[in-house]
């Protein structure tokens, strides 16, 4: 008995460098290294179909392209620690399911308008068959009891297209769509006018209309001033054009000056401040001090230049000299003896200032002493304001010049950007644009002053105009013999409203319509060039009630198809009749498929020992669902060598024969026997046999347990008797 459990794998050594494949160890155990050649096959060089197969197995391996066939079989002979699962059986479908569900299965036909039926249901399902067996006339027995409409879809001989080519048309065929297949009468856009995305978006853009989806509230400027009348678009831009230069005048450095102002990287974060914290009220003050200063320095004229205050002055000072300059205004004189009390209050402070280092005793030098002394004052307040505000701290009056200018152009900015912001909020009633900082105000600015204005977007709109009219004298040229297709519209509709989003829709449109049109092409292609050799294959497919058989059926002889294995993907299944008849070793059938159903009943020309396993036992006892028909009596019951010895059970419901003979049919057996008819006595199955009988319900595995099934048996008799 041949044995492909676990027990064999684990004596068998490994190969050197790594364990061995479980598609070689399979084929070595079914045909061996030299099995299939005998004496005189040997002496003429020459091998049989089975060790070609073995051959063209292991080469496929050594490439890299296994078949899948034979990694599902190696799984399943695998001894299972469970039954197989069990699957109702009645009608054809049920073949598709297990073929669907399990890669092995076994088909017990009692004849051949059984398996045919079956056959049908898988080329239904679309599957692309391989029938093989070695009795040629069961072969031909099993094709001509198939219905008319699928004997279409056999295939004779070579076909025009390649086995990829014929994948290509049944996906091509399973995917179509009544909108494709109007495909082939359209008359699609060329290429070379239709716009491409760049263009259109900058068309747009500059025209006023709808862009890109805005990632930003700002993006929608161009589309918000598409809106506005050339007065009001023309003062927006005025306003942006003038933030964009009290901006750039913020900026800007100088070569000369004093030294803390040549650089303005302190009066954009200020400006920030100013507009949008809380450094308003601050830098007001301190714009205001800067001029004070700037106009007190102005009226010292160049006495303030030779005045000095040495040491520190009195609290009291500047009261003190404007005293004293009123007393001599007053017509009073200074004196160096009998001094007036103004005189003598005075002296104090004079005495800290000089002018040339000379005393003042002159009123007017008096008045800019006193300026000279407030400036001194302001300077150090101003100094202060400066620290607060971040701003480098100025050390003389033309440094304090240079600070009035940089803030002068700062104040500048703040009414620019505030002019600005009141133009956006009022550009539109539904307007979400605000300019939160300077960095929006900057974008938005820059959005504005790129629209160019009216003129600007009068062209664009014009250049779309242009695309449009090109796109439509294109469909007015289309003939009678052809349809415009509605892309056409699709694409010149949006050119016309300056919608980008929607051009953008109709681009997408346009490409899955010329996919659509190359792909019904390409089937009107593949199908001319097939129904060249095999036209009943073609009208089937090309039927619409057949939209759903696009599968194919190959008879093949047995030695053939060993002698020479297809290629990968090329078949979905192989019907393996006579299998009850076959050696094991023509398990290499699976390499032509990934799926094998293997017919149980008849068809063989060389019956086998009683003692030989067969395909049909290995896949018994590997535990591979069975699929009962209804002409079927049960486990091999076409098998003619069998002696009947004892009837079978009188209730037993898969022996039940009508009066009357009917087509064959796939049906589920009766769990109840009908008592209006007594059964015919029956040959009774042989152990083995009584090992894989197939219980009424269905599809089920073979039972191992030969008591439990006897002690089925005798419940199942005792609960009729009890009946």
């Amino acid at each position: 008995m041949l044995d492909l459990g676990a027990a064999e794998k684990a004596e068998r050594p490994a190969a050197v460098g790594g364990p061995i494949d479980p598609a070689i160890g399979l084929v070595e155990r079914l045909v061996g290294p030299t099995a299939g050649q005998d004496g005189a096959e040997k002496s003429a060089g020459q091998s049989s179909p089975v060790a070609r197969a073995a051959e063209e197995i292991r080469r496929r391996v050594a490439a890299g392209e296994t078949p899948v066939g034979l990694y599902r079989l190696s799984e399943v002979i695998t001894p299972r620690s469970a039954p197989a699962p069990r699957t109702p059986i009645g009608e054809p479908d049920a073949v598709v399911e297990v073929a669907r569900r399990y890669p092995c299965a076994v088909l017990d036909a009692a004849d051949a308008a059984g398996i045919a039926q079956g056959l049908a249901g898988l080329l239904t399902d679309g599957r692309r068959v391989v029938v093989t067996g070695a009795d040629v006339d069961g072969l031909a027995a099993v094709r001509g009891a198939l219905p008319e409409p699928m004997r279409r879809l056999c295939l004779d001989g070579e076909l025009p297209l390649s086995d990829a080519e014929l994948r290509e048309l049944r996906w091509l065929m399973v995917t179509g769509t009544p909108q494709r297949q109007q495909r082939l009468g359209q008359v699609l856009p060329e290429p070379q006018l239709v716009p491409t995305v760049d263009r259109v978006a900058q068309l747009c853009r500059a025209a006023g209309g709808r862009g890109y989806p805005p990632r930003e509230a700002a993006d929608l400027i161009p589309e918000l001033l598409g809106g506005l009348t050339p007065t009001r678009l023309q003062g927006l831009i005025s306003t942006a054009q003038r933030f964009q230069r009290a901006l750039a005048s913020v900026d800007s450095t100088t070569s000369t000056g004093a030294a803390g102002y040549r650089d303005a990287s302190w009066a954009r974060p200020l400006l920030e401040r100013v507009l949008f914290g809380s450094a308003r009220p601050g830098f007001e003050r301190l714009l205001k001090r800067s001029a004070d200063i700037v106009s007190s320095a102005e009226t010292l004229n160049t006495a303030a230049d030779r005045m000095a205050v040495v040491g520190d002055l009195p609290s009291d000072a500047v009261e003190q000299l404007n005293r004293y300059a009123d007393y001599l205004d007053g017509g009073g004189k200074a004196k160096t003896y009998f001094r007036s009390q103004q005189q003598r209050a005075v002296e104090p402070t004079l005495a800290h200032l000089q002018l040339d280092g000379v005393p003042m005793k002159d009123s007017r030098l008096l008045r800019q002493a006193v300026a000279f002394i407030e400036l001194i004052e302001a300077m150090g307040k101003l100094r202060q304001a400066c620290q607060n505000l971040d701003v480098p701290a100025p050390n003389d009056v033309p440094a304090v010049s240079e600070l009035n200018r940089r803030l002068t152009r700062i104040d500048e900015s703040v009414r620019a950007v505030e002019a600005l912001r009141h133009e956006v909020l009022f550009i539109h009633p539904s307007s979400p644009v605000s300019i939160p900082d300077l960095a929006t105000a900057e974008t938005v600015a820059a959005n504005i002053v790129a629209s160019g204005g009216a003129d600007q977007m009068a062209d664009a709109r014009t250049q779309l105009g242009i695309l449009a009219d090109g796109l439509e004298r294109s469909l007015a040229e289309v003939d009678s013999e052809h349809r415009a297709a509605p892309e056409f519209e699709g694409l010149i509709e949006p050119l016309r409203a300056h919608n980008l989003p929607d051009y953008l829709d109709a681009l997408s449109e346009l490409s899955a319509a010329r996919r659509q049109w190359a792909d019904q092409h390409r089937v009107a292609e593949l199908m001319g060039r097939l129904r060249e050799a095999a036209p009943e294959l073609a009208s089937a497919w090309d039927e619409a009630e057949h939209a759903v058989t696009q599968g194919t059926a190959r008879f093949v002889g047995l030695e053939e198809l060993l002698t020479g294995l297809p290629d990968a993907d090329t078949a979905d299944l192989v019907l393996l009749l006579g299998a009850d008849h076959l050696p094991t070793a023509n398990l290499l059938v699976t390499a032509a498929a990934p799926r094998l159903l293997a017919v149980g009943s008849g068809f063989a020309t060389t019956p086998v020992s009683a003692s030989e396993d067969t395909v049909l036992s290995v896949l018994r006892r590997a535990g591979v669902p069975v699929i009962v028909t209804a002409t079927s009596t049960g486990a091999h019951a076409m098998r003619s060598d069998k002696p009947a010895t004892t009837k079978q059970p009188e209730a037993e419901p898969a022996a039940v024969r009508p009066e009357e003979p009917k087509p064959p049919k796939l049906v589920a057996v009766p769990s109840e026997p009908e008592p209006a008819k007594k059964p015919e006595p029956e040959a009774t199955p042989t152990e083995e046999e009584a090992a894989f009988m197939v219980l009424p319900l269905g599809i089920v595995p073979r039972q191992t347990d030969r008591k439990a099934a006897e002690a089925a048996e005798s419940t199942g008799e005792s609960g009729r008797s009890a009946h």
